[in-house]
């Protein structure tokens, strides 16, 4: 393996910055909106709340997402650029494969700023549920490898957060990336659910 191969890589398999992103993402566009009445006004307008939810979701998926491709762009571009130069059709392959994989866990992952969003709606109380949660899920992720139960530790493994690091391997089987891919899209659709549901019952005034 090439040393641009090696960063991108490592980069596109690191989580972290996606995570802690997605907690100020949610409370600045989600929380915000709340917080400011936007969501009344929008409510009082006319607007279904189905129709806002939906708006608000892909606002918010896009914007973090646009946010969350910065940090490996720049740093594949500045560590990986000989690589691209000279990539082969099966790297193209491999690269678009790990972008769209990479996406769709990030989705998976920020979904759970918008929960919190949409159940507090406020700034304060959404960015520390959403942090608490970052940090149980971290928690659980480094326990992983010493739980017991198969199935306990099966859900783990496909969690995107857990799961991001096999995806983005080369010769990773197609089983897996099926099933890790399969697991996000649920959890997106989800916590799109829940959101939803907060969001109807939900008193404003």
């Amino acid at each position: 393996m090439s040393r641009g191969e090696y960063v991108f890589l490592r980069t596109m398999s690191d989580a972290s910055f996606t995570a802690w992103l997605s907690v100020i993402a949610g409370a600045l566009i989600i929380g915000m909106d709340f917080a400011n009445r936007t969501v009344n006004n929008l409510i009082y307008a006319g607007n279904k709340r189905i129709s806002i939810l939906i708006v608000k979701l892909f606002y918010f998926y896009l914007s973090a997402l646009l946010l969350s491709a910065v940090y490996p762009l720049a740093n594949c571009i500045k560590y990986s650029a000989d690589w691209f130069s000279g990539m082969a059709s099966s790297d193209i392959v491999y690269v678009l494969r790990c972008v769209s994989c990479r996406a769709l866990i990030d989705m998976a992952m920020m979904s759970f700023a918008l929960v919190s969003a949409f159940a507090f709606r406020d700034v304060i109380r959404t960015l520390v549920c959403s942090l608490i949660t970052i940090v149980a899920i971290s928690q659980l992720m480094r326990i992983a490898g010493d739980i017991e139960n198969n199935t306990i530790k099966a859900i783990i493994e496909y969690f995107p957060a857990f799961a991001i690091q096999k995806v983005m391997l080369r010769d990773t089987s197609r089983e897996v990336i099926q099933r890790s891919m399969l697991y996000s899209a649920v959890m997106v659709m989800l916590t799109g659910i829940s959101c939803y549901l907060f969001f109807k019952k939900a008193d404003l005034k």
